[in-house]
C-alpha cells in the first residue's frame, strides 16, 4: 500500500512527538529545572529572569532555550483532543507546569561581529530539543532531534532574537510554520488559539503597557 509506505518513510525521519524528554535533556549544558506553581504575571516574570541568569551565567553570544512542559500525566492524554487530556477544570488548577532551561550543545553559539540577521534566524530553528542520542544531522535529520519547524502536535515556540539593545525580533512557530511575531499578537492572535473564554481585561491592559 503506497500510503502505508509513505507513512513508514515519514516515521524514519525526525521526531513526531516530544518523548523521553528527560533523556534528551541530558545532552544539554547548564540545565535548570523548576516547577511553576504560581502563574501570576509578576511571579512568572521573576521566575523567567532568574532562570535566564542561572543558565547564561553572564556569558555573551549565547543561545538558550526555555521549555515549559504543560503536559499532565500521559495516562490521561486523549488523542486528537484540543485540551490534550481528560482532567477536569478543578484537577487542572492543581497541575504544575515544569520549566526547563538550557544551552543546546550543538547550537548554542550565536554569530559574532557583523553578520546577516538571517544567520541567527537559521540558527534558532535548529535543535530546540536534542535528539535521544545527542546527535544532530540537518537538513534531513534522522536523529529525531526536535527543531522549530518540526511538525509536533501541541508544540508552540516563540523565538526571540536579540541583535542589539534596540534591535529585537521575534518569530512564532506552530505546526511546522513560522510567522513574524509582535507584542500585540499576544492580544490579537494568541487568544484565537489558546483561550476559550473572554480575555482578562486587567492582564490585557498590562500587556498593552
Amino acid at each position: 500500500d503506497d500510503s502505508e509506505s509513505e507513512q513508514e518513510e515519514d516515521d524514519d525521519h525526525g521526531a513526531t512527538e516530544v518523548n523521553n524528554l528527560e533523556g534528551r535533556l541530558k545532552f544539554t549544558d547548564n540545565l535548570v529545572e523548576k516547577e511553576i506553581d504560581d502563574k501570576s504575571l509578576q511571579r512568572l516574570t521573576r521566575t523567567f529572569c532568574d532562570t535566564f541568569d542561572d543558565v547564561i551565567k553572564g556569558q555573551r553570544g549565547k543561545r538558550m532555550v526555555m521549555l515549559v512542559d504543560r503536559r499532565v500525566d500521559r495516562k490521561n492524554t486523549v488523542e486528537n483532543d484540543k485540551n490534550y487530556c481528560n482532567v477536569n477544570e478543578e484537577e487542572e488548577k492543581k497541575c504544575k507546569d515544569t520549566l526547563y532551561a538550557y544551552l543546546p550543545k550543538q547550537s548554542s553559539d550565536i554569530p559574532k561581529g557583523r553578520y546577516l540577521h538571517e544567520a541567527m534566524f537559521n540558527l534558532s530553528k535548529l535543535e530546540v530539543i536534542p535528539s535521544e542520542d545527542g546527535t544532530v544531522k540537518p537538513p534531513n535529520d534522522e536523529s529525531n532531534a526536535i527543531h522549530a519547524v518540526s511538525q509536533i502536535p501541541n508544540l508552540c515556540i516563540l523565538s526571540v532574537q536579540i541583535h542589539e539593545e534596540s534591535v529585537i525580533r521575534a518569530y512564532w512557530y506552530i505546526n511546522g510554520s513560522c510567522v513574524r511575531f509582535f507584542p500585540s499578537d499576544m492580544i490579537n492572535v494568541w487568544p484565537l488559539y489558546f483561550i476559550d473564554k473572554p480575555c482578562d481585561k486587567e492582564n490585557e491592559k498590562r500587556v498593552r503597557q
